[in-house]
């Protein structure tokens, strides 16, 4: 983000305002700030992991960064950066309030992770209800089998087949009517919609896997941007 720093022309405040013009912040009483110091003074570009670049914007009148004058400089956020012959120092707290508001989101990692295990746990268990709703027809046919074509020695059990089929059966109606998936799958969509939102505006930020999330920039619906 580029901001230009200088003179204010009404109150010789020290003025900061960011590029586009939209926020402007005055430091200081007014008078503070000397006449050599310009109204453009100089261009701060603040990059998302606060390093910075000092350009100075009239040649007529120096900037200093950490005793040393210059045109263009790569620095560091909280380098001793001053302005004019009388070297009038920048107030690096004052560029704070105007710097885009950042929110971390690597909390809602864990959620998502815990969503997708929740939600894996329900699909093996019903996955596991179907293969059993399909065993007793194995059996039953197995059963059959037996009892038609094997000896009759053998056909008592195609009947214990059969029987143990019809138990398997039983289980797996039961399984089946007393399974609660659909139930717990609307309940961990409830609980993802009230945990997985954005930090600062509190809206649900969909079912979007974390790791495709991580990669906006900002939050798509408050605009504030994500730390990286």
């Amino acid at each position: 983000m580029d901001f230009i720093i200088g003179r204010d022309a009404n109150t010789s405040q020290l003025r900061i305002s960011t590029a586009d013009g939209k926020r402007t912040q005055l430091v200081g009483q007014p008078g503070c700030v000397p006449m050599n110091v310009s109204r453009k003074h100089l261009q701060l570009t603040v990059n998302a992991d606060r390093t910075c670049v000092a350009r100075n914007l009239n040649p007529a009148n120096e900037t200093w960064v950490n005793g040393m004058a210059v045109m263009t400089r790569n620095i560091s956020w909280g380098d001793r950066v001053e302005m004019g012959a009388g070297r009038f120092p920048l107030d690096w707290t004052a560029i704070e309030p105007l710097l885009p508001k950042t929110i971390d989101i690597t909390p809602l990692k864990r959620v998502w992770s815990q969503y997708k295990q929740r939600e894996m746990a329900i699909r093996k268990r019903q996955q596991n209800i179907n293969v059993l709703a399909g065993v007793p027809m194995v059996f039953t046919v197995g059963g059959g089998v037996v009892t038609n074509f094997l000896p009759d020695d053998f056909k008592s059990y195609g009947v214990v087949i059969t029987i143990f089929a019809l138990v398997l059966m039983c289980y797996g109606l039961y399984r089946r009517f007393t399974d609660k998936s659909f139930e717990e799958q609307e309940e961990l969509k409830q609980w993802l919609q009230q945990h997985y939102t954005c930090p600062e505006c509190g809206h649900f930020m969909n079912f979007q896997d974390y790791d495709v999330l991580s990669q906006n920039k900002a939050c798509p619906y408050c605009r504030t941007q994500y730390k990286k």
